[in-house]
């Protein structure tokens, strides 16, 4: 995977993901994203995730898994429709993926109604991104697309499709899956 642009950059850029995260009450999950996809934090932000985590630094590299122990209400759903959002849009999986094979990102809850709170996120940050919103060509109450199959949903699943644009020059082919769905309801053998 190779970043197009930094998650900082990203939640700086009120043309990207400025708006998903802002103020002071989201400066703890930005500082949370923006250590979780690798990058180098400032003092301050080492501080705070300090704080958060226990751990003297950041990973440096890109990290596999998130754990969050939050309270609800904390905003851990917003931030992941984030996380998902850039990590579909603004980095380029092509060196990941097979020819004609699909990124997956599934949204991912208990109930199918807190998933699609997820959902719900990550489509309102693509509608009010102009760069991704203007890349939407159809748009009925059951699904979104585009020439670049930016966002689809398939009723019966409740799944999403999501892929960078192929119209941007910096963006890649890729594409991303996000459903929303529920987990197996049956119980692990013990």
């Amino acid at each position: 995977m190779n970043k197009l642009v930094t998650m900082r950059e990203a939640l700086r850029d009120r043309h990207l993901l400025g708006d998903a995260l802002p103020g002071d009450s989201w400066s703890a999950w930005r500082t949370l994203l923006i250590a979780a996809a690798g990058e180098a934090l400032t003092d301050d932000e080492r501080q705070t995730f300090k704080a958060l985590t226990g751990r003297d630094r950041e990973p440096g590299a890109m990290i596999e898994t998130l754990l969050v122990v939050a309270g609800r209400r904390s905003g851990k759903t917003k931030a992941m429709a984030v996380l998902s959002i850039y990590l579909a849009t603004l980095c380029d999986w092509s060196g990941d993926l097979s020819l004609g094979e699909r990124g997956l990102a599934l949204f991912m809850a208990p109930t199918e109604r807190q998933a699609g709170v997820a959902h719900r996120y990550a489509e309102a940050i693509v509608d009010h991104v102009p760069l991704l919103q203007g890349l939407i060509e159809n748009r009925t109450a059951n699904a979104r697309s585009s020439a670049a199959s930016i966002w689809k949903r398939n009723r019966q699943a409740g799944a999403f499709r999501a892929a960078s644009p192929a119209s941007a020059s910096r963006w890649t082919n890729a594409r991303f899956f996000i459903a929303a769905t529920k987990p197996p309801t049956a119980k692990p053998n013990c």
